[in-house]
């Protein structure tokens, strides 16, 4: 059976040029940058999946996942896009239309660099979330999170956002002179188009690396609040995002340093090797893919364990074992036993005996009782 399928995927492939006038005609890195993509496609089709359902059940946890959702659609959506640019250059019989190349550089640079800043966000609101729970389980010993806290997350998410959007919109621009018919433009002109854009995309890339300072910063300060809270949830959310969250979020945001770098003129030269600049495309498909889909996991599976972030909440206590009153007979009763030494019955009237009879005063200074036949 599996032989008739590939005798059927081959008969089409061969009449591929005839009836679509494609074909496929890539190396061996640019096909495997193309394979990358399909596969974090799938992945990051199952995270949105598995953030949505979270995000249903995560009562308490729900801003970080709101914000975090259309983050890993815009990293879904750029893989889509990476492998449309792909199979598109990879076309033997034909060079791709101008417009389908700006379109899908541009969104080449829209969608990972807004992923990125919904990311920080996202982490930076679960750190937030965690600190707010602390305060209340302590009655506001911890303290709350501060209004300086929330100006600074805003300020420069805002900021990351501002520049994502201009290094996209500025590197649309470029190729839309590069290929459009303004033959009145020089090279310099040109040079200068593109050098605007690289300077915006590296103002972007370098706030977005020192976000891991501020998300460092928020695990400082959520430290802080565990140890005045004296709440050491060790295996819920909080200690999570300090010894987990935090690192691998560094390492995410060293890696983006390293592949700048790359990318850089400090970097591979333009006149460099199509083997180099295809492996160096491949290993910042994987690390980058990776480390994002790795952080956004995190954040879904502290979504899940509900356990995890419910703190205080009588549901997820175990309840404590109160004893019944059955005193004498119960060995739970907190005080010894009446017959043990030292200890004596107390001297209790009867009810029956005490009761006063027909005739008998019914109290001190009392008249006696006056009956008529």
């Amino acid at each position: 059976m599996r032989r008739k399928l590939d005798a059927i995927a081959l008969l089409l492939l061969s009449f591929s040029p005839l009836v679509f006038g494609y074909t496929y005609d890539a190396t061996p890195l640019e096909t495997g940058n193309l394979a990358i993509f399909c596969v974090f496609a799938l992945l990051f089709l199952v995270e949105i999946a598995l953030c949505f359902i979270a995000l249903i059940i995560a009562r308490g946890f729900r801003t970080p996942l709101a914000v975090l959702l259309p983050a890993i659609i815009f990293y879904f959506l750029s893989c889509l896009n990476g492998i449309a640019n792909d199979v598109a250059f990879a076309n033997g019989d034909d060079f791709p239309p101008p417009d389908l190349i700006i379109a899908t550089n541009a969104m080449l640079e829209f969608f990972p660099d807004w992923g990125n800043v919904l990311l920080f966000l996202a982490v930076c609101l679960a750190f937030f979330n965690r600190q707010a729970a602390l305060n209340r389980h302590s009655s506001g010993n911890s303290g709350p999170v501060s209004i300086f806290q929330y100006i600074g997350l805003a300020l420069h998410s805002l900021l990351l956002f501002i520049l994502a959007t201009a290094a996209g919109g500025l590197i649309t621009a470029y190729l839309n002179v590069l290929y459009g018919d303004q033959f009145d433009l020089t090279v310099r002109d040109l040079a200068h188009k593109f050098n605007n854009y690289k300077h915006v995309s590296y103002a972007f890339e370098s706030f977005l690396i020192v976000s891991a300072f501020f998300v460092l910063f928020c695990a400082v300060m959520l430290f802080q609040a565990m140890k005045k809270a004296a709440a050491s949830d060790a295996i819920q959310a909080s200690k999570v995002l300090i010894y987990g969250m935090t690192p691998l979020y560094a390492v995410y945001m060293v890696v983006v340093m390293a592949f700048t770098i790359i990318n850089s003129p400090a970097g591979l030269k333009a006149n460099a090797s199509l083997t180099s600049l295809d492996s160096s495309a491949d290993a910042n498909a994987v690390l980058t893919n990776f480390f994002f889909f790795a952080v956004a996991l995190l954040l879904i599976i502290l979504g899940f364990r509900r356990s995890s972030y419910a703190i205080g909440n009588p549901s997820y206590m175990t309840p404590p074992q109160v004893p019944m009153q059955t005193w004498p007979q119960s060995g739970y009763y907190p005080y010894p036993q009446p017959q043990a030494q030292g200890y004596y019955y107390a001297q209790y009237p009867d009810p029956i005996k005490s009761a006063p009879s027909v005739g008998d005063n019914m109290g001190a200074g009392a008249p006696p009782a006056q009956f008529h036949q």
